[in-house]
């Protein structure tokens, strides 16, 4: 299992996953960006498949990113509307702050706001929705 892990690294750090939304111009490149430096760091945690048609849990966030990429703020928008699923709030958190820090999305030591929504299954494994 461990060696899946490691190739699906090499995979991301390769840039194998960069094409997934640049059909869609309408998308805000800096929540791409975002998204897929969440789930290089977050590979282990991550479902490829299918999203299923009835999701666990959809928590929503908005990260407020400072000077150097470092999070300022983590807002959550959106709780899940399922109550066995209000953990998923956590691993969301968790996700987003295991990604940091964002230096390249900083321009000028500027703050930089990104919204994530999250789509988890019941096994606890997600995708982010601007990457589905």
């Amino acid at each position: 299992m461990k060696i899946f892990f490691t190739f699906l690294t090499l995979l991301f750090s390769l840039g194998a996953f960069s094409n997934v939304v640049t059909q869609n111009n309408n998308l805000d490149p800096v929540t791409v960006s975002a998204a897929h430096q969440i789930m290089k760091a977050n590979a282990e945690s991550i479902y490829w498949d299918d999203t299923p048609d009835i999701l666990f849990g959809i928590p929503i966030f908005k990260v407020i990113v400072g000077p150097g990429g470092y999070i300022q703020e983590i807002i959550t928008l959106r709780k899940p509307q399922n109550p066995d699923a209000t953990e998923t709030v956590q691993l969301g958190i968790n996700a987003i702050k295991k990604a940091e820090p964002f230096k390249h999305l900083v321009v000028n030591d500027e703050p930089v706001e990104f919204v994530q929504t999250f789509l988890f299954r019941s096994d606890l494994k997600f995708k982010l929705r601007v990457l589905d």
